[in-house]
């Protein structure tokens, strides 16, 4: 694989796992592009929350990579193709494409450049506006991937709870679960959010769901105490999908207990996947909620964001070099 030396390629790249203080800006190579790889310059990439347990050193990815760093974060790609591989023949230079790139183990996307499969990414030509439609990647499969895993016994128009339906897979999964005829109820800290009742057919707070007791399917897309706080609250043979993968095995052992079916979930790349939520958005049967952008130079304020807990929607990364 050939570099191009003459081009500079910026990047966020993490030397050892910590704190907001190991962001760093390097340079990298821009690679060639291989066989079926396509080389995209950077519009703009999404943050997600596995981004920042990577950073810290927590979950599989940063497992897996702790003897590779320094490494690069993010998967969630919009941009613009500039080289293609010999054996790419769907994609043109100059087209606009939206990817979930390099998922799980080979993060990267907080660059200039990056290389991708051409079985990562579609076209995005068709828009006018891509300023953040990275964000629509890896939330939008996690939560289209994840529903239909535990919508697949029900019936069209069966009740799905939905919690942490204010975040980035939240309120996609919301819309998402409309949109594949089941009736929503989201669960968030505060059901008087105005963006929420936009989105879902009923709004409780978490303390209205434990007291209500009444759920059989829960989209657990929060985890942790709030995702064991859920799953205690269901009925017998309820059935749950757990997002968050470093809690995952605490929520199955505990619904387990109260025979309860839950099961964790890994989303993967897939285009067919990711063309069925374009066109949701192209048609706006899926909204994209932004809570913030920064600037690739404010990384470290994007990821305190996403960890503060407190976002409506997806953080996005616009690359100022583009």
């Amino acid at each position: 694989m050939t570099e191009h030396a003459t081009i500079q390629n910026k990047a966020i790249v993490i030397e050892e796992f910590g704190d907001i203080s190991k962001l760093k800006l390097s340079q990298l190579p821009v690679m060639t592009p291989q066989n079926n790889q396509v080389l995209i310059k950077i519009h703009n990439a999404a943050i997600n929350p596995i981004d920042v347990k990577t950073r810290a050193g927590i979950g599989f990815a940063a497992a897996q990579n702790k003897d590779n760093l320094p490494i690069g974060l993010g998967y969630d790609v919009c941009g613009q193709i500039v080289a293609v591989g010999d054996a790419v023949s769907e994609f043109s230079i100059g087209e606009m494409v939206v990817g979930m790139v390099g998922f799980p183990l080979h993060p990267g996307c907080y660059q200039d450049y990056r290389l991708a499969e051409s079985c990562e990414i579609i076209s995005v030509n068709s828009l006018q506006d891509y300023s953040s439609l990275s964000g629509l990647c890896l939330s939008g499969l996690t939560a289209l991937q994840g529903l239909m895993l535990l919508t697949k016994e029900l019936k069209a128009g069966a009740h799905v709870y939905i919690n942490a339906a204010g975040g980035g897979v939240g309120h996609l999964a919301v819309q998402i679960a409309r949109n594949l005829g089941f009736e929503v109820t989201a669960i968030v800290s505060n059901p008087d959010q105005t963006f929420v009742r936009s989105l879902a057919s009923y709004v409780v707070s978490y303390e209205q769901f434990v007291e209500a007791n009444d759920a059989q399917a829960l989209f657990d897309v929060a985890g942790g105490a709030r995702g064991l706080k859920c799953i205690a609250a269901l009925k017998t043979d309820s059935q749950v999908v757990t997002v968050p993968t470093v809690t995952a095995q605490e929520c199955i052992d505990l619904a387990n207990s109260m025979n309860i079916a839950c099961q964790g979930m890994l989303v993967s790349s897939n285009t067919a996947d990711l063309t069925q939520l374009f066109l949701w958005y192209q048609e706006g049967q899926l909204k994209l909620h932004i809570d913030s952008q920064f600037t690739f130079s404010d990384v470290a304020k994007a990821h305190n964001r996403v960890e503060s807990g407190l976002t409506q929607g997806k953080v996005i990364l616009v690359n100022s070099n583009y």
